[in-house]
């Protein structure tokens, strides 16, 4: 789980089980919660990639950039 929640329009990487965008940077498009208000998830998007829906919250991170 990351140190904070993101909201959309953050600029994020995916570190997720899906090889080939592992690594890549994305946008957050949407934070899918429940009625509770209690994280399930990520929507990213990215130019030339598209979406990626169902993102677990561990499976994104914001480190320092160089």
């Amino acid at each position: 789980m990351p140190a904070r929640r993101f909201k959309r329009g953050d600029y994020v990487r995916y570190d997720g089980s899906l090889e080939r965008f592992r690594g890549t940077w994305w946008t957050v498009d949407e934070v899918v919660t429940d009625r509770r208000n209690r994280l399930h998830g990520y929507t990213l998007t990215a130019d030339g990639i598209g979406r990626l829906r169902h993102v677990q919250p561990g499976h994104v991170s914001q480190p320092a950039r160089d």
